[in-house]
């Protein structure tokens, strides 16, 4: 699992999936302590099975490019546990500042300046990694992880059309109102 991980990964950010990884070398979802984001880390299990097996056999990836791509995810795994380990921390930096501290909006900015400094690191290794697979595939699964990626994102367009509609069903506080810091 440890090497078809990155590349499952580099495929959902080829998907359009976002990257909530944390660098505990737990789940990529797992921001809330769970085992894997309402068990759909469960699923990528790499050549077992899962999303990378998946993927691999609707583009067709010959072996090469399957070796290739591990090539590719495990650097861009690499790359990233680092700046999400660092985010994280800036996040649990705010969420230790004292509001009433007469340096709070100073330490506010500064952590805000750095976390946007990462965002764009890791925006910037994400599109290197999708360039970096994208140039591996033919023209042929280049067509189908196109045709793919629609297919996501109208499910993606969907579920959020659905949420909105919740969100309005619960005077645009969602459904867990009434909660305090």
């Amino acid at each position: 699992m440890r090497k078809s991980f990155p590349i499952a990964l580099a495929l959902l950010f080829m998907l359009g999936g976002s990257l909530t990884a944390h660098a505990d070398g737990m789940s990529m979802h797992n921001h809330h302590g769970m085992k894997g984001h309402h068990g759909k880390m469960e699923c990528m299990k790499g050549s077992k099975g899962g999303h990378f097996a998946y993927m691999s056999k609707k583009l067709s990836l010959t072996e090469v490019q399957q070796e290739k791509a591990h090539a590719i995810f495990d650097r861009a795994h690499k790359k990233m546990v680092p700046l999400y380990k660092e985010k994280r921390e800036l996040s649990n930096k705010l969420r230790a500042l004292d509001p009433a501290s007469r340096s709070y909006d100073r330490e506010v900015k500064q952590i805000a300046r750095k976390k946007g400094q990462l965002t764009e690191q890791m925006v910037m290794a994400r599109a290197e990694t999708r360039k970096q697979f994208h140039m591996l595939l033919t023209p042929e699964q280049r067509a189908k992880a196109k045709e793919i990626m629609k297919k996501r994102k109208m499910m993606r367009d969907d579920r959020m059309k659905k949420r909105g509609e919740r969100m309005e069903r619960h005077d645009g506080m969602g459904p867990h109102r009434g909660m305090s810091m």
